[in-house]
């Protein structure tokens, strides 16, 4: 059988082919046995053909050739029965691969008509398929599709290339689409492939709308929206971020974080962005910023790493705010909170003060009383000027009027108020104040205010700067700065008689404008009337007219 070569045995009993063997022959009386190799058509040795007999002998060539035929003919059966088995597979194979293809197909010849169809879902079809087999795709479909399928049928069978369209349908099962492949199967005709792609499409126009809305919301967002790849460079910008940073998006795609991640933050950065990139969660972080004109200025961050569908990250996504005005604001609001605490305390140490001055300087309730209120109201004046200017200064005209206007119309029609414009700062504005009501009260209580022929003038200047320099300032780093100037004087009133004591009022005004403004106070008690002269020095944050300052004395203008 190896060899291929045909095997005369003569007697079983004697050949040394069959020693080992021998007894499993002889025990069925089998004596002699003529083998025949059965070879295909390939020359594959598929069996042997062998025949027995029960007495030894030899062949004959009359018996060798028909022992030849037999093994022919069995090769023949034998790899019939092999094709045909081999074709039923085939059948099979092909048969339950059709029935798993989903597409519709059509077997058609040139001019178009139907000869053969697999259609799995015949429910799919307007038409049962047995309905149009023969007959031609003018006939069956509307004109349209007809031309269209006949276009690609023409196309193929010319260049034996696949064409492909497409079509969509209305009816009662709704808006479907369908694909179709034509491709040539012989030189007269066309397989079709026909798949319906209703799912695929709508979901692609439904993507596509996502997509879109989503285009439209990044690029309308008031907040920049920045994806960065897995190198750390801008992979897309939308418009918020162009305003925020000062970079268009051309100008901003493809670079590295750098460009608007200063030095001082990148080790902090680095660190989001590795947790990022090993998808380790989103980030909320504030640093500082770069803008393309080297402006600082300080983002609110929100991270979040972009994943496939195996999880893997492929992309960063940010969505950046510029919160820089709020930052300052809430710096602003803190620093407002702490000078809102400062001056409280201020203020109730004033308060506490005025009230402990007035109780030893009185010795009935009633004068306590009177005094102390007087005062309060003075201080609450001052902090209503101060507050309408968000604490900004007081005029000090203002301040002047709002005090005589206290003590009613009289003090106000007897009084001269004038002079250059001059806003005071806060500190100055409060110790100001409080001088010129002491001066009020007492000119109410004991001088020109007290009858109604009495007059006050108010009158200020101001004056150069003094030449002389205090020991712990210097001209260069500090030069001197202009004197504003204060003459309070009073006539028509009552003869004035030296007070035999210092009184609170004089000790206030003395104390407000030398402790608090480093000043000087002259007080002149003089028969026809007291005189106060103020003088102090401009302070850094007072406003004025540099024009408005001029060198010389108050003239004696009294009407």
């Amino acid at each position: 059988m190896y060899r291929r070569e045909r095997v005369i045995v003569r007697d079983i009993a004697t050949d040394p082919l069959w020693a080992e063997v021998k007894d499993l022959a002889l025990v069925h009386d089998l004596r002699a046995c003529w083998s025949e190799p059965i070879i295909g058509a390939g020359g594959k040795v598929l069996g042997s053909l062998a025949m027995y007999y029960k007495e030894p002998r030899g062949p004959g060539e009359h018996e060798l050739r028909s022992i030849s035929w037999a093994a022919r003919l069995a090769g023949l059966a034998i790899e019939r029965r092999a094709a045909e088995e081999q074709l039923r597979k085939r059948e099979t194979d092909l048969r339950d691969l059709l029935n798993a293809v989903p597409d519709l197909m059509f077997r058609m010849d040139r001019e178009g008509r139907y000869v053969e169809y697999h259609v799995p879902n015949p429910a799919e079809l307007a038409v049962p398929p047995e309905q149009f087999m023969g007959r031609t795709v003018r006939e069956v479909l509307s004109p349209e599709r007809a031309e269209q399928c006949m276009r690609a049928i023409a196309q193929v069978l010319a260049t034996g290339v696949t064409q492909s369209y497409e079509y969509q349908v209305s009816n009662d099962l709704g808006l479907r689409y369908w694909e179709v492949r034509a491709t040539r199967c012989t030189e007269e005709q066309v397989l079709l492939l026909v798949r319906n792609v209703t799912t695929r499409r709508t979901a692609e126009r439904k993507l596509r709308e996502n997509e879109q809305r989503l285009s439209l919301l990044v690029q309308q967002s008031p907040l920049g929206v920045i994806v960065w790849d897995l190198d750390f460079r801008v992979a897309e910008w939308n418009a918020a971020a162009a305003q925020i940073f000062g970079w268009g998006v051309d100008d901003a795609l493809g670079k590295p974080s750098q460009f608007i991640c200063p030095e001082s933050v990148r080790p902090q950065v680095d660190e989001v962005w590795q947790a990022l990139k090993q998808n380790r969660g989103g980030s909320r972080s504030t640093n500082a910023n770069m803008t393309r004109e080297g402006k600082t200025i300080f983002c609110e961050w929100y991270n979040a790493p972009l994943v496939d569908g195996d999880g893997k990250v492929f992309a960063i996504a940010s969505i950046v705010d510029d919160v820089t005005d709020q930052r300052d604001a809430q710096q602003r609001q803190q620093l407002m909170m702490a000078e809102l605490d400062h001056r409280v305390k201020n203020n109730l140490a004033a308060v506490i003060s005025l009230a402990e001055q007035s109780g030893r300087a009185t010795t009935t309730f009633s004068e306590f009383r009177e005094s102390f209120l007087g005062r309060v109201r003075a201080l609450s004046r001052l902090h209503n000027a101060l507050a309408a200017t968000r604490w900004q200064g007081a005029n000090l005209g203002t301040l002047v009027r709002q005090t005589l206007e206290a003590f009613g119309q009289d003090a106000t029609s007897q009084a001269v108020v004038e002079g250059p414009l001059v806003v005071l700062p806060p500190r100055a504005a409060q110790a100001m104040g409080m001088a010129l009501n002491e001066l009020c009260t007492n000119a109410i209580k004991y001088g020109a205010l007290s009858i109604p022929g009495g007059r006050i003038e108010a009158r200020w200047a101001l004056r150069p700067p003094r030449m002389e320099i205090e020991p712990h300032r210097s001209m260069e780093t500090e030069p001197p700065r202009p004197r504003l100037e204060l003459c309070w004087t009073e006539w028509g009133g009552p003869v004035v008689i030296p007070p035999s004591r210092r009184g609170f009022g004089t000790e206030l005004i003395e104390g407000a404008i030398s402790y608090e403004l480093g000043g000087r106070v002259v007080l002149r008690f003089e028969p026809e009337g007291l005189t106060c002269r103020i003088d102090i020095e401009m302070p850094p944050d007072a406003e004025f007219d540099r024009r408005d300052v001029r060198a010389g004395a108050f003239d004696d203008q009294r009407s």
